[in-house]
């Protein structure tokens, strides 16, 4: 563990190290900055709030399907904590103090949440798979990409739908990671057969994808007062939604600015506007994220810290 932890900062250090260096070498990046406006960065840190209230709203409707009713301090500050954790440690470390605090504040199985988990991620790639394909049959995107996109976001949908119809058994046996295991498969059937809760979770999804593709728009012209095809920035927030199957740096840095400059340049935008654009809206999701995420940790430790001692007493 210990090692792999050393791994991971090293390679979050060569990533930067490593942006650095590539604007250095592309020094008239730099002039963007000064286009930012400060009422652009009001707009972009409530459209960041907005998303983490959106992936709220998702988790408050879950929860409400396994019996648990978060009140409006919970569903609204677990994201905020969540993101924080995930820049504080690598590996989606953010979920993991969010499984803790569901388990020990309200009960709720880790097998479950592994569960909910997948389910949640399963449906918003379909959503964003359908999305992307849409995007891409209305826009002016080159034939040279055209196909490699379309193949990718169908390849995906594919799998989706697979991973979401095929029927899975039970195991037997008393083992406990058997049981575990069984525990999530329940939680898993609950939420893919409960119809109204599935398109309640597929608008979520939907509108997150939309709040994440204005933000691309909004921090793009913020840097830049080039006309840009919305659409073929939209598509690249799309792209920019799957890093979140490669977490191996905290926050992701370095992946998501990585796809998000590719993706630019491939779509004829620019690799350096599409890292600084990346990087601009990391910057300001700073901002909330941990002033918010501080906030509602401390809030939140102390109500567990208070929930045990009651549980002792009873």
């Amino acid at each position: 563990m210990h090692g792999r932890n050393i791994l991971v900062s090293l390679t979050t250090i060569a990533i930067f190290l490593i942006i650095c260096i590539y604007i250095n070498s592309q020094r008239e990046l730099l002039v963007y900055i000064s286009n930012i406006s400060p009422y652009r960065l009001i707009i972009l840190v409530f459209l960041i709030m907005l998303f983490q209230m959106v992936n709220g709203l998702i988790l408050k409707d879950i929860a409400h399907l396994f019996d648990i009713r978060l009140s409006a301090r919970e569903w609204l500050g677990l994201p905020f904590v969540t993101s924080l954790w995930n820049y504080i440690t690598p590996f989606s470390g953010g979920m993991a103090a969010r499984a803790s605090y569901l388990k020990y504040r309200h009960d709720f199985a880790y097998a479950r949440f592994i569960s909910v988990l997948a389910a949640t991620y399963v449906l918003f790639f379909g959503i964003a798979c359908i999305t992307g394909v849409s995007i891409l049959l209305i826009s002016n995107i080159g034939d040279d990409y055209f196909l490699h996109l379309f193949l990718f976001f169908i390849s995906i949908l594919v799998a989706v739908i697979f991973v979401a119809l095929i029927p899975l058994g039970r195991l037997r046996g008393n083992n406990r990671y058997i049981e575990a295991f069984n525990h999530a498969l329940e939680g898993w059937d609950m939420i893919r057969n409960d119809y109204m809760l599935l398109a309640r979770l597929a608008l979520y999804s939907l509108a997150s994808i939309v709040v994440n593709g204005v933000t691309f728009w909004m921090a793009l012209t913020t840097l830049s007062d080039r006309v840009f095809s919305f659409s073929g920035v939209f598509l690249i927030s799309i792209l920019s939604c799957f890093t979140l199957l490669v977490r191996i740096t905290p926050g992701n840095f370095g992946i998501s600015e990585g796809v998000v400059g590719l993706c630019s340049g491939m779509i004829g935008i620019g690799t350096g506007i599409g890292l600084m654009t990346a990087l601009l809206i990391r910057a300001v999701s700073l901002i909330p994220i941990v002033l918010l995420g501080v906030v509602f940790s401390i809030v939140f430790t102390k109500e567990l810290s208070a929930h045990a001692n009651i549980t002792k007493t009873d």
